[in-house]
């Protein structure tokens, strides 16, 4: 149910908006230690809010980056599991129907990547390949 509420408030021309403002503040290194300051949280939200014509606040904003954050990591570490491809100009995962399979039975949020990959993964990359923590910062649950 939560996911269909963030489909109706986050429309894809809305979430395209936020990554392009994330964009930007990373690119003008306003998220240092991968980390936006209050004044540009505040900043980005009043630019999200004009764009778009809605009426965000800033908690919002801050749940859905987790939100994209979340969803970048789990597709990060479905790219690097063996038997899987990836074709970024028609967003599809390809994969044979046993490494699905297996896959999917240790983590499960990855069936969103499925029938579709993840929407903007490129411009995600850039907002949380720093931030992000993998390898030995991050601890996954197999």
């Amino acid at each position: 149910m939560e996911a269909n509420i963030d489909s109706k408030m986050w429309t894809d021309p809305i979430v395209k908006a936020l990554i392009d403002i994330l964009v930007e503040e990373v690119q003008k290194g306003n998220m240092p230690n991968g980390v936006f300051h209050s004044r540009t949280w505040t900043s980005m939200t009043a630019r999200l809010n004009s764009v778009t014509n809605c009426s965000f606040n800033v908690k919002q904003l801050k749940q859905k980056v987790n939100r994209l954050r979340s969803m970048h990591r789990e597709f990060t570490l479905l790219l690097k599991h063996t038997g899987f491809g990836w074709s970024a100009e028609t967003n599809t995962v390809t994969a044979s129907e046993e490494v699905w399979q297996n896959y999917l039975q240790a983590h499960e949020k990855a069936a969103q990547f499925r029938k579709k990959g993840c929407d903007h993964y490129k411009l995600l990359g850039i907002i949380f390949n720093r931030s992000t923590a993998t390898g030995v910062l991050y601890h996954s649950s197999t």
